[in-house]
């Protein structure tokens, strides 16, 4: 298994960490240092793949969501 690859599997467990606590304990109670636990890695790890706990979050929904409007751009 590759650098890439090993880098793409992280990625994919913290999404599914970050979903699951999303959804069992809500956005506000969550932490990133319990995604990284789920995730089985640590924080800084997450913070690589992703600039905050938002980014996380915006990215999480843009991919089960299949979003490809900009989340910050107002649905008229």
């Amino acid at each position: 298994m590759g650098l890439a690859s090993n880098k793409n599997n992280e990625h994919q467990k913290i999404l599914d960490a970050a979903l699951e606590l999303f959804s069992g304990q809500g956005y506000e109670d969550t932490t990133l240092q319990q995604i990284a636990i789920k995730a089985e890695t640590n924080e800084n790890k997450v913070l690589h793949h992703f600039e905050s706990k938002d980014d996380l979050f915006i990215e999480l929904m843009a991919t089960k969501f299949k979003l490809d409007q900009d989340p910050n751009e107002a649905i008229l």
